[in-house]
């Protein structure tokens, strides 16, 4: 993840009271859950901080098995993100497996990212899907964390760098599953703005089938109150998987979204977003925006040729430079994904058929006239 400003230096004033913010909204019930005095002159300077992500600056270690809150006890690091770490955890009553996001302690004080860190929980506890790792819990002492649900499974890009590109089937599957969770977080009112293969993991369904399950809403925006956080210039994201827009820093609504599963489901069929390229090409962060923003992406029937030609069309539409040119809701790419699966589902089924050539039908007509032919003559 990468979150800086397009304008270095520049200062933005604090914001001068509470009525700065929404009265009801998640962001007001955020900002009350903290040190609101350091916390409103943090938000309005958040446009200068940078922030790393998995390959910069490693989280302080917790102590193996350390208990937190007297009911969470530690097992083992699963990942980092941009702003805290990921553990296995047990919840002593209960017996359970979840997973626990600790913000990093060299964070803590950093302008602006204790907020966000609780407005992602805020964002993880209001979307109930299957299709999202939801938090069930946050506790604001020291450490500061947040429970959520534990999910047993790579990462999409695990998967991919495992197994390289996927079949057509497998890519549509996964993708309608990430549309319906990003969907619901629309519903919900919050873009998401970091979908990559790093935040969805792939879970198995009691039917055996494979589940994706969103997780890090960190930059998420919330629609209805959002407008401190990020301000207007400031770039967020990850680069590979970033709207036009978005690389602008412009405001970005769902169909930035919408961009962004389309750099997904790219990656998924190829094994790299739209805007990489193949071998050991090293492109800045700077590079891979400018593409997003001029460079017209690859036809996917060039790297796929086994591919739908409906899936390249949807995948060129997702793909456009304008939002307006997109489709317009996660609702809309969810039903023509699963469309395309269906058809291809089906056609797939007409391919493993036996053939029917004319020899045997030959055969056919050949044997009813000799039963025919004993049955008419003494």
């Amino acid at each position: 993840m990468v979150i800086h400003s397009l304008r270095p230096g520049a200062r933005s004033q604090a914001l001068a009271n509470r009525s700065d913010f929404a009265d009801d909204g998640p962001f007001d019930r955020a900002l009350s859950m903290v040190d609101a005095d350091s916390e409103r002159t943090a938000v309005a300077d958040y446009a200068a901080y940078a922030v790393t992500g998995a390959d910069g600056e490693s989280a302080g270690e917790a102590p193996q098995h350390a208990i937190l809150d007297g009911r969470y006890r530690l097992i083992a690091p699963l990942g980092d993100g941009g702003m805290g770490r990921v553990y296995l955890a047990v919840h002593l009553a209960l017996d359970r497996r979840v997973a626990i996001k600790m913000l990093r302690p060299e964070l803590r004080d950093a302008p602006g990212v204790r907020l966000r860190f609780v407005r992602e929980a805020i964002a993880l506890a209001s979307i109930e899907h299957p299709n999202v790792a939801r938090a069930f819990d946050l506790v604001l002492a020291d450490p500061t964390f947040f429970a959520m649900d534990y999910v047993d499974g790579p990462t999409l890009a695990d998967a991919l760098r495992v197994g390289g590109p996927m079949s057509i089937e497998r890519a549509l599957a996964i993708a309608i599953g990430i549309a319906r969770g990003v969907g619901a977080a629309h519903a919900a009112g919050i873009i998401h703005r970091d979908l990559k293969p790093a935040n969805v993991l792939l879970a198995l369904g009691s039917d055996g089938r494979e589940v994706p399950r969103l997780v890090d809403f960190g930059i998420a925006r919330f629609t209805a109150d959002d407008s401190r956080l990020t301000r207007c210039g400031q770039v967020v994201g990850t680069a590979p998987y970033m709207a036009p827009e978005q690389a602008f820093g412009l405001e970005v609504d769902a169909r930035g979204d919408v961009y962004a599963l389309g750099c997904v489901l790219h990656a998924m069929l190829t094994g790299r977003s739209p805007v990489e390229r193949t071998g050991s090409e090293s492109t800045s962060e700077v590079e891979l925006m400018r593409r997003h923003a001029v460079v017209a992406p690859p036809p996917l029937g060039t790297a796929r040729p086994d591919a739908p030609p409906a899936l390249g069309e949807l995948l060129a539409r997702a793909l456009a430079k304008r939002p307006e040119d997109r489709p317009s809701s996660m609702a809309e790419m969810e039903s023509a994904l699963a469309a395309i699966l269906e058809s291809h589902r089906a056609r797939s089924l007409r391919l493993q058929s036996p053939p029917r050539t004319r020899h045997s039908w030959r055969a056919l007509v050949s044997l009813a006239f000799a039963l025919l032919r004993a049955l008419l003559l003494p």
